[in-house]
C-alpha cells in the first residue's frame, strides 16, 4: 500500500494509515514520532531504524513499525483499522476469510 497519513498529535498516538485500492489500513499507538521539513512528512524511529516518507509505496511484508504506547492507552498495543470504501470493517472477518479459521482462538 502506499502511505496517505502520518500523525502523532491524536489519541490514536503516532499514526500510520496506507490505502491499498478499495482498503485504508490505520495502524495506532507506535514507536516514534513524526517530523516534516523541506522534504516533506516522515515517521521515524531512529531506535527501530525505521523511517517512513508520506507517499511511499510498502511492499506486503515489509517491516514498517514497532509497537508501542503512544497516544491514549494504558499500554504498548498495535490498534489497527481496516475500511473498505469508506465503511469499516472488522478485521476478525478478513483474517477469517483468509486463513479459514477464527482469528481469536475462541471457539
Amino acid at each position: 500500500g502506499r502511505i496517505v497519513e502520518l500523525s502523532d498529535h491524536t489519541g490514536c498516538g503516532t499514526m500510520i494509515k496506507m490505502q491499498s485500492g478499495q482498503w485504508t489500513h490505520i495502524y495506532c499507538h507506535l514507536m516514534g514520532s513524526v517530523q516534516s521539513d523541506s522534504r516533506g512528512t516522515f515517521l521515524i524511529d531512529r531506535s527501530g531504524g525505521i523511517v517512513l516518507t508520506l507517499g511511499q509505496d510498502i511492499p506486503a511484508g515489509a517491516r514498517m513499525a514497532r509497537v508501542g504506547m503512544t497516544g491514549r492507552t494504558t499500554g504498548p498495543h498495535l490498534h489497527w483499522g481496516l475500511m473498505y470504501g469508506n465503511q469499516y470493517v472488522d478485521p476478525a472477518l478478513v483474517l477469517n476469510a483468509m486463513y479459514g479459521s477464527n482469528p481469536s482462538g475462541n471457539t
